[in-house]
C-alpha cells in the first residue's frame, strides 16, 4: 500500500532538470541495436516509423523504444528528435542512472557510461537548439517511479500491481497540482501547454536555489521560441549568459549551460528572419566560447551562402570538417555545398565519405547521382540513385525524379523497397 507522506517526501526533493547534467564526450558505439517490429505494411526506410512507434512504447519497453530511436537517427542523421528520445530512452531503462541523476551523484553521472548517453542530448542539441521536449514528461515520470522504488526497496517492500496503479493517480495529480514550479513547467513544456509554462518557469526563478537561474533561463528561452518571440527568446538567453559568466568557472557545467550553445540558439533566431549581420555576429562570440564548437562554422557558412560570399561558405564547412569528419551530416552538407558552387568533383568526395559513414542516409545518394550526372558518369549516377530507391521512404517527394532520371539512364530502377 502507498504511504503517501513517503511519496510527499519523495516528490518534495524532486527539482529534476530535464537536460543533461555532465559534459559529454562521444557518442554511442557498440554493436547496433536489432530493428524493432513495427508491423506489416511500415515504411522501414522513413526515420518518423521508428520515432512513432518509439514514442508508443517508451514507458512500457524503454529499451525497445531506444533502439526505435537509434534507427530513426540512423536513417536521418539529420534530425534532432531521435537522439534527445534516445537519450530519454536509454536513462528510463536504466533505473540506477535516474536515481544519480537525482541525487546528483557526480561518480555516476560523470562516469563514461552517463557521458555517453549524454553525448547523444549534446548532438541533437546542436543540430536544433530549439528542438522540442516532448519526452521530459516521460523522463520525470520514469525518475519519480524509480525513486519511489528504490526507497520502497530499502524498507523491504517492492511495487506490486495495485501498489503501482495507485502510484501511478497519485503521481500524475501530485505532479499537476502541488510539484515545484520548474518540474510542472517541463509537465506543460512535454504537453505544449508553452504559455502555462512561461508562468511556472517565472515562479521557478524565485522558488529554485541560485545557481540553477541560468537553466531557467535557457528553459524560458526555449518556451518562447516555440511561440515566436524572438526578442524575448533573445532576452532570456542573454541572462543565462550573464548568469553563467559569473559562475565559478570551476563548477559542474552542464550541457544545456554551454555558452556556444546559447549563442547559436542567439544566432539561429536572426538566421532564420535573414538578419545575417547579427547572426554572424552570435555564431563568433560561439567560436570565441568554444573553438571546437562545429555547428558555429557550419552556421556561418550557411550566413555566407545566403549572402552569397562562395569562398568563405566553403572555408567554414572545410572546417567543420576539420573538427567532425565522422559526422555523415557534416560531410553531406559540405558535399551539397560543394556542389552548389560548381565543385562537382570535390562535392563527390564528400558526399561519399557521408555514405561511407551511414549507409542507411539517403540524401547522399540522391545528390551524388546528381553530382555524377553532371560530370557525365551515367554509369555511376544510375548506381548511385538504385543506392538512393534502396534506402528512401517511398514517401520521399525525390523518388519520382530519380525514377526518370534512371529511365533516362537507360537503367531499370526495379521494385521499390
Amino acid at each position: 500500500m502507498i504511504r503517501h507522506p513517503l511519496l510527499l517526501s519523495l516528490l518534495a526533493v524532486t527539482a529534476l532538470a530535464a537536460g543533461p547534467w555532465s559534459a559529454p564526450l562521444r557518442a554511442q558505439k557498440g554493436k547496433p541495436p536489432k530493428r524493432p517490429d513495427l508491423g506489416a505494411g511500415a515504411d522501414t526506410n522513413l526515420a518518423l516509423s521508428y520515432y512513432t512507434y518509439g514514442r508508443s512504447v517508451v514507458q512500457q519497453d524503454p529499451q525497445k523504444a531506444a533502439d526505435a530511436f537509434y534507427w530513426a537517427a540512423r536513417l536521418d542523421p539529420a534530425w534532432a528528435q531521435p537522439l534527445y528520445a534516445r537519450r530519454v530512452a536509454l536513462l528510463i531503462a536504466n533505473p540506477r542512472l535516474l536515481l544519480g541523476y537525482f541525487r546528483v551523484t557526480r561518480s555516476l553521472i560523470q562516469s563514461n557510461d552517463v557521458r555517453r548517453i549524454d553525448s547523444l542530448e549534446l548532438r541533437a542539441l546542436m543540430l536544433n537548439p530549439f528542438l522540442q521536449r516532448d519526452l521530459d514528461k516521460e523522463l520525470i515520470v520514469g525518475s519519480l517511479r524509480a525513486l519511489y522504488q528504490d526507497q520502497l526497496h530499502q524498507i523491504g517492500e517492492h511495487m506490486d500491481e495495485a501498489t503501482s496503479v495507485r502510484f501511478d493517480y497519485f503521481m500524475e495529480h501530485y505532479l499537476r497540482t502541488d510539484a515545484r514550479a520548474r518540474i510542472r513547467a517541463l509537465m506543460a513544456i512535454s504537453e505544449d501547454r508553452v504559455p502555462e509554462a512561461l508562468e511556472l518557469y517565472r515562479k521557478a526563478l524565485s522558488e529554485e536555489p541560485d545557481d540553477e537561474a541560468a537553466g531557467i533561463h535557457v528553459e524560458r528561452a526555449r518556451a518562447f521560441h516555440q511561440l515566436g518571440n524572438d526578442d524575448s527568446t533573445r532576452a532570456e538567453l542573454a541572462q543565462a549568459l550573464d548568469r553563467l559568466r559569473k559562475k565559478d568557472e570551476k563548477a559542474l557545467v552542464y550541457v544545456y549551460q554551454s555558452k556556444a550553445l546559447l549563442e547559436h540558439c542567439i544566432g539561429q533566431t536572426y538566421e532564420t528572419k535573414a538578419q545575417f549581420e547579427p547572426a554572424r555576429e552570435a555564431y563568433g562570440r560561439a567560436l570565441q566560447e568554444d573553438l571546437s564548437y562545429y555547428p558555429a562554422h557550419m552556421r556561418l557558412g550557411s550566413v555566407d551562402l545566403a549572402v552569397g560570399d562562395t569562398t568563405s561558405v566553403l572555408s567554414e564547412m572545410d572546417l567543420s570538417v576539420q573538427l567532425k569528419g565522422d559526422d555523415p551530416w557534416v560531410r553531406a552538407t559540405y558535399g551539397v555545398t560543394l556542389a552548389q558552387t560548381g565543385r562537382a568533383a570535390d562535392a563527390a568526395v564528400q558526399l561519399r565519405k557521408a555514405v561511407d559513414l551511414e549507409p542507411f542516409y539517403p540524401g547522399p545518394y540522391y545528390v551524388l547521382g546528381r553530382v555524377a550526372e553532371m560530370l557525365g558518369k551515367g554509369t555511376e549516377a544510375a548506381e548511385d540513385y538504385r543506392g538512393y530507391l534502396a534506402h528512401a521512404s517511398s514517401q520521399d517527394i525525390r523518388v519520382p525524379d530519380v525514377k526518370q532520371r534512371l529511365a533516362a539512364l537507360g537503367s531499370v530502377a526495379g521494385e521499390h523497397p
